[in-house]
Parts: C-alpha cells; structure tokens; sequence
C-alpha cells in the first residue's frame, strides 16, 4: 500500500504545480505500491474540462496501459476543470479510482458563477451562454458534457472534496454528484477554512492523509 511518507512527497511534489495550471494529475502504482516504480503524470488545464482535457487522459492512460499498468492501477486526482474531465473520462473508461477536488456539476452554471465573480450580471449570462455554446460546438466541435449526466456511469470509487469557501461550487453541487455517485466505497470531505480546490494549500498533512487513507484502503 502507499505510505504516508511516499504520499506526501508525491503530494507536496505534483500540488506545487496547480499554482501553474495543472489541473489533472495521474498516479499509476505497479504492484499496489507507488513506492515501486512510481509513475506519475501532471496535465496542464488545456481545454478548461473539454474534450481536449479528456483526450489528454486517454493518451496518457493508454501509455500507461503500454508499460502494462492495469486500469486498477491508475488513479486520476482532478481539480476543478480537470475533476470534470476526470469524471468524464472515467465515465467511458476504467480507473482504479477518482478524486475530484472541486469538481462542478453544470458546466452552465459553472461559467455563469465564474461571470458573476468578474462582475458580469447573471441575467447576461444567461442570455448569451446558449450563443457561446452554440458557436464553440461549430467552431471547435465541442460536445457540451455535465458531469452530473455523466457521475452515475463511473465504476470506480469516487474521493469527492469540497472547500467550504468555495466560490465557484456550492455544496449542494458537491452533495449532488455524491448523490448520483454509486460505488459504496465512495467518501465525501467537506474541509474548513479553505477556497476553491485550495484545501492542500490550508491543510497540507490532513490532505495527504484523507487521500492516502482512501487510496490505501482500496487494495
């Protein structure tokens, strides 16, 4: 199994990244142990949870597939964006497990919330949102997917995070997608004191230590 100590180098290492846009982070473990060949991959925020963030996964998964790492063996860590494109990914594919640290739900809403933030009144948002989407699925042929549509497909067990100062997600969001979620070994974390997937940041130790627990628990 992993060990706190492995957990919080790999952690400590790939989470100085999200600072640079990383958004999707794969751990692939050979044996059950991360220790032993460790293999681990950060992929950037390209694509802000499209299509594009989805076909990174696959690529990457499948070379993993190439140096014969079972589906079993790899676990995706997603954040905001890149924890829908988690989602999405393995709600077509087999993983051994997620964890989606702020993950949204609605990818309208999402936008809207984020609009909203930047000073832009709901109501505009509303309104244009259906012209944006229309012109990015004829321009970059994107396929609007919600990772509450998609959640329920996904086989393997689910790490959900969620940031109670999160600005982005509300908890019903969060509580949503747990909701829909099926695997009986799936967990929910609702953490203090902390903003949008920046509870590593305000709590690095019991990060490290609720992630380690879920994933060890799994072999």
């Amino acid at each position: 199994t992993t060990t706190p100590t492995v957990m919080a180098i790999l952690l400590r290492t790939l989470c100085q990244g999200i600072k640079v846009g990383v958004e999707i982070i794969l751990m692939a473990t050979d044996g059950g142990c991360i220790a032993a060949g460790e293999k681990v991959i950060a992929i950037t925020g390209t694509g802000r949870g499209s299509d594009t963030a989805v076909v990174a996964i696959a690529a990457t998964s499948t070379k993993l597939h190439e140096l014969h790492i079972t589906s079993e063996r790899i676990y995706i860590i997603g954040f905001c964006s890149g924890a829908a494109s988690a989602c999405i990914f393995a709600s077509q594919n087999s993983v051994g497990a997620l964890v989606l640290d702020g993950c949204f739900a609605d990818v309208r809403d999402m936008v809207a919330d984020q609009a909203v933030l930047m000073g832009i009144p709901r109501f505009l948002v509303n309104f244009l949102t259906p012209g944006l989407l229309l012109m990015t699925e004829i321009i970059y042929d994107y396929e609007l997917v919600n990772a509450q549509d998609v959640i329920a497909d996904v086989a393997c067990p689910i790490f959900f995070i969620y940031e109670e100062n999160d600005e982005l997600i509300s908890l019903e969001e969060m509580q949503l997608l747990f909701d829909l979620a099926t695997h009986p070994a799936n967990q929910f974390w609702e953490v203090g004191d902390a903003e949008h997937s920046q509870s590593y940041k305000t709590h690095p130790a019991e990060y490290i230590e609720r992630v380690d627990g879920f994933l060890s628990a799994l072999d």
